[in-house]
């Protein structure tokens, strides 16, 4: 929970994994990292926080924290 996992789209719609680490400053996972998230992940109905609407994701589970990967 105090190390948040979200992930942005750039202006090419691609996505940008992030991860916040010490004093609240974010970081950018490598492509491999991201990509064996992915394998990892379940496909699971998660709340967009945007919409407000609940939309099949890529969701990885730590520490009890549930973590959307994107919309399926």
């Amino acid at each position: 929970q105090e190390h948040p996992l979200w992930v942005e789209m750039d202006d090419r719609h691609q996505p940008l994994p992030f991860i916040k680490v010490q004093r609240g400053l974010k970081g950018l996972l490598s492509r491999n990292v991201f990509y064996q998230l992915a394998e990892w992940a379940n496909e699971e109905p998660f709340l967009d926080s945007l919409t407000g609407k609940m939309v099949q994701s890529l969701v990885i589970e730590s520490s009890g924290c549930r973590f959307s990967l994107g919309a399926i």
